[in-house]
């Protein structure tokens, strides 16, 4: 399956995650400031926000009523090693990341991801 990460320039910027599934992409919003923690090792705390069209797993350009612009950041493959209703697993391949992620939710709307590294 594919992924992106999407950097979203608007009135809060941030990063979009995003992972294929079957009709749409199941998307999670990360602080921009908190991207440079993740990619280190960190576990930062994460928005679920609505799942996307798949049209933007690479779309680049401006978003429709003014709510800003996007930038692909990084983009490649994963494969899921675990996926339930309270935590996700997962070794991705991308340009730039490239290593296992692990999802908790720890509300309903909330989460926290790690990154670990190849």
């Amino acid at each position: 399956m594919n992924f992106s990460i999407l950097f979203h320039k608007c009135d809060s910027n941030h990063y979009d995650f995003m992972l294929e599934q079957d009709e749409a992409l199941a998307t999670w919003q990360i602080k921009e400031e908190d991207l440079e923690k993740l990619k280190n090792g960190n576990i930062v705390k994460t928005t679920k926000i609505k799942n996307h069209e798949k049209k933007y797993l690479t779309y680049e350009g401006m978003i429709s009523n003014n709510r800003g612009e996007v930038k692909l950041f990084d983009s490649g493959q994963y494969e899921i090693n675990l996926w339930n209703e309270n935590e996700i697993i997962f070794s991705l391949k991308g340009v730039k990341l490239s290593g296992e992620i692990f999802i908790k939710k720890i509300t309903p709307d909330e989460y926290i991801f790690q990154y670990i590294p190849d």
